[in-house]
């Protein structure tokens, strides 16, 4: 469906206004749909990206600090998605002796487990996405989404 027709806005001040917020409702879009296939998991979108980049570690602990530097929402309160991943089972935390506010997360077997299950989920959305555009558009979209983000620093 079309941003118009999805906002009921007949017009948009100029094109730029309209990639602006096609951008925007879209990358929630994609989330929402993400959100909505992690809901049998019990786990949230943030939950997930920290569960994968712990198990991009490979076995190695890692501090709440780096990993919110990693995270898709840079925003998110780690303590507390960290604190509900720990109440699930999915993560432990461990404070190091050296500096009790320094926190090494590692990610639990019952962590990989789901996040194995959940592997299908998120190449089946990857796979949906690929039917959709080709790889030379994905990989323009990519450079054009990187020269925004390169333009605001």
């Amino acid at each position: 469906m079309k941003l118009e027709d999805e906002l009921k806005m007949q017009q948009f001040t100029d094109n730029f206004q309209k990639a602006y917020l096609n951008i925007l409702f879209t990358g929630n879009w994609l989330e929402a749909r993400m959100q909505k296939s992690l809901k049998v998991f019990n786990i949230t979108t943030s939950q997930y990206n920290v569960l994968r980049i712990l198990r991009g570690q490979k076995g190695q602990p890692m501090s709440a600090f780096a990993i919110q530097e990693r995270m898709l929402h840079r925003t998110s309160n780690v303590t507390r998605i960290l604190e509900k991943l720990v109440e699930k089972g999915l993560v432990t935390r461990e404070s190091k002796s050296s500096n009790r506010r320094m926190i090494d997360v590692m990610l639990t077997a019952k962590g990989a487990e789901l996040l194995k299950a959940s592997d299908e989920m998120a190449n089946e959305s990857h796979l949906q996405f690929a039917r959709t555009i080709s790889e030379a558009e994905a990989l323009q979209m990519s450079d054009w989404l990187d020269t925004i983000r390169n333009e605001h620093l």
